[in-house]
């Protein structure tokens, strides 16, 4: 077995494993089941990523999403500093969804950046200025 280059997701509970990608149970979950598939090799941008990584993190995400029990997923990776990213390893987050899990789901991601629904000026049809 190809072990990770980063030891930072030793002892998290692994999930999935391909030979260059390994899916992980988050230790610090936003949801039940929320998993993080991350490459095997350093890679610190989703760009650098080979054909063949890219072909494994797809592989993952199918077991990670097919193996859950939520109706949707949000996945997202903070590719760099500025991006939110804390850990300098590319990392996607798989992030099982339920009705419920939130007052108001519209815009998805968007909510990071405009938290406050009645803000948001793509559901309210208003520019940004």
């Amino acid at each position: 077995m190809t072990r990770a280059c980063c030891t930072t997701w030793d002892g998290n509970t692994v999930i999935a494993e391909t030979p260059l990608m390994r899916a992980v149970l988050d230790a610090h979950p936003v949801t039940q089941g929320h998993a993080l598939i991350i490459p095997k090799r350093h890679v610190e941008s989703l760009v650098s990523l080979t054909i063949v990584q890219l072909i494994d993190l797809r592989i993952l995400l199918a077991a990670v999403m097919e193996g859950s029990d939520a109706e949707d997923f949000t996945i997202g990776i903070n590719d760099g500093e500025h991006a939110g990213r804390t850990v300098p390893h590319l990392h996607v987050h798989v992030i099982p969804r339920r009705t419920g899990d939130v007052p108001d789901p519209r815009g998805g991601v968007r909510r990071l950046l405009i938290p406050d629904v009645a803000d948001d000026p793509w559901i309210h049809g208003r520019a940004v200025s």
